[in-house]
């Protein structure tokens, strides 16, 4: 019964021991993890930063900095209403000026239905340009001249031929307009004949 008694203190003992050695050992273990986040971010602010991924934005243009602008792409030749055409030659600026001439000594535009209808002048623009309008501006000019003739006779009739003696002016006025428009065409110049021009536009003739 004493070696019973002695074997079970002797068990106890043990027992004991190995109670204290396991909670020993485990305040260790909750040290280290307790400690382990204050370790980690100590690592992870160590760690050094991953270069610039490809395809991020860009770093900003640091101030003082000259910007960097891409050359405008070059513009073709533009040709302005009013302006001398400076692919207009000294043939084409001729040309264009007879068909105004031809208008006001012929009465009718001849020299420009033969610009529109010669192949070789149908690839001249600064020539179709003034032939066209010099043939509608001859439609317009005829309009007028008959109005122009029953104003005259009216006005005549009324006031027993005193008006007659200056309103035969009137009759002249397409001339004069058709010899400045020479004048322009000679120059290089495309002028721009006010309604005619807008509406040989929207016809697609221009």
């Amino acid at each position: 019964m004493e070696e019973k008694r002695n074997l079970n203190a002797s068990e106890s003992e043990e027992s004991r021991d190995e109670k204290e050695m396991m909670e020993a050992g485990a305040t260790p273990e909750a040290e280290q993890v307790e400690e382990s986040p204050e370790v980690q971010g100590a690592t992870e602010a160590s760690e050094p930063e991953e270069p610039q991924a490809k395809g991020e934005e860009a770093p900003t243009r640091e101030e003082g900095e000259p910007a960097v602008t891409e050359p405008a792409p070059p513009s073709g030749p533009k040709v302005v209403t009013g302006e001398i055409d400076l692919e207009a030659s000294d043939d084409d600026r001729l040309m264009a000026a007879l068909a105004w001439l031809g208008l006001v000594i012929l009465q009718i535009p001849l020299v420009s239905l033969v610009l529109l209808i010669a192949e070789e002048n149908k690839r001249r623009p600064f020539q179709r340009f003034h032939a066209i309008n010099s043939i509608l501006f001859w439609v317009a000019g005829f309009v007028y001249e008959i109005i122009a003739i029953i104003v005259y006779l009216v006005l005549t009739l009324i006031t027993l031929g005193c008006l007659g003696l200056f309103l035969w002016v009137i009759f002249f006025l397409p001339h004069v307009v058709g010899l400045y428009y020479a004048y322009q065409a000679y120059q290089g110049k495309r002028s721009e004949i006010p309604f005619i021009t807008e509406f040989a536009r929207s016809q697609g003739w221009l």
